[in-house]
């Protein structure tokens, strides 16, 4: 997902606005996977 975003902003596709709000929703789904992992009590590593 972040290589996608970066390649479209290097291409000139999103702007600089685009690219800050594909950033948060990107931080948004990793903290949503972390704290399911951590309702099911998984391990770093899991």
């Amino acid at each position: 997902m972040l290589s996608t975003t970066i390649k479209s902003y290097q291409n000139k596709v999103l702007t600089a606005a685009e690219v800050i709000d594909e950033l948060i929703k990107l931080a948004k789904t990793i903290q949503e996977s972390d704290k399911l992992a951590a309702e099911l009590n998984l391990t770093e590593y899991e």
